[in-house]
């Protein structure tokens, strides 16, 4: 019989743990009831389930006792970072090696917290100490709300053609569509040439294409006589600077922010060429017809002082006053 390697051992009890629906260590509740994002058992793919802890349910049978205590049960959000640094500094001093946790973090925490945190747990005297901020990569455990960041991307996704103008130039954007929210974008100048795209298409379906040699995105549409007609190589079609950063914004859209915190990170980009500015403000533009109506900016109205929101890709008073940056 071969020996068991620690890893090994604790992924067991890991494993049993969950079946059994206990703790396997001292790590406060992730969530009452949340998603675990596992492979199959020949590990060809991923597997989501749902898990809900077994003491939520008794606790749920005692209605009255349920109700007058409904604050017991808390999540390790909820829990202030220095409470679970000291009690993991209670711990430590009682192990001969090491032990570490995992601190849950709210995804509005500040880089200073992340520092405050590190610098308190050198101070207790941890040996080791791990974060996490919701929504900073793809989760093994999440909650409903963040399940559509583990979904894989399927090799066709529909997609949203959208035209716009930067000062006189034409531009056009490909969205691609995952859950009824932007997943991808592929954007740039109108090369026709290039990209030869009928004027009146405004959808059609963004194709993975995956060889020994390349991996690339095509783009597959239905013309007005009902024939599929097929682009190859999305990449290729548009600035290769633009293409890379077009990278990164997909990448937040597939992490799973909220579309109005990527048109803010986009806006905050200082970029130090005219022609890319002028392509930032047409992703802006592209993005802004996906966020939800009534999302609020953060900013307030100058000429009544309410907040401003989104209303059909545009921002404007949330007051009704007038204002709006619509044009």
């Amino acid at each position: 019989m071969r020996n068991i390697t620690c890893s090994e051992r604790y992924k067991n009890i890991i494993a049993i743990g969950t079946m059994l629906g206990v703790s396997t260590g001292v790590e406060a509740f992730f969530a009452l009831k949340y998603n675990r994002r596992t492979v199959s058992l020949n590990g060809d793919k991923e597997v989501v389930y749902t898990v809900e802890l077994p003491i939520v349910e008794e606790f749920k049978k005692h209605t009255e006792f349920a109700e007058k205590h409904k604050d017991a049960l808390i999540t390790s959000e909820e829990i202030p970072w220095k409470e679970r640094i000291d009690m993991q500094a209670a711990l430590q001093s009682h192990i001969d090696t090491a032990i570490s946790s995992t601190v849950n973090l709210p995804e509005n925490v500040t880089v200073e917290e992340i520092e405050q945190l590190y610098l308190y747990a050198w101070e207790k005297g941890l040996k080791g100490v791990t974060i996490f901020r919701n929504g900073s990569r793809k989760p093994i455990l999440s909650t409903k709300e963040t399940i559509d960041v583990l979904t894989k991307r399927p090799e066709s996704l529909d997609a949203k053609v959208i035209r716009f103008k930067n000062k006189s130039e034409d531009w056009i954007a490909v969205i691609g569509i995952m859950n009824d929210k932007p997943y991808e974008i592929f954007t740039g100048k109108v090369d026709l040439e290039e990209f030869p795209l009928p004027k009146y298409l405004n959808e059609g379906k963004v194709i993975k294409v995956k060889t020994d040699n390349e991996k690339r995105y095509d783009f597959q549409y239905v013309d007005k006589y009902g024939y599929t007609n097929r682009l190859g190589g999305l990449s290729r079609i548009f600035n290769q600077e633009y293409w890379n950063y077009a990278k990164l914004i997909s990448a937040l859209l597939r992490g799973g922010t909220e579309v109005d915190k990527v048109i803010k990170i986009i806006n905050g980009l200082e970029l130090d060429s005219e022609t890319l500015n002028t392509w930032k403000n047409g992703v802006i533009r592209a993005l802004k017809k996906f966020v939800e109506d009534g999302t609020t900016t953060g900013e307030k109205c100058p000429d009544c002082g309410s907040n401003l929101i989104y209303t059909a890709g545009c921002i404007s008073c949330g007051n009704n006053c007038g204002y709006s940056k619509c044009g």
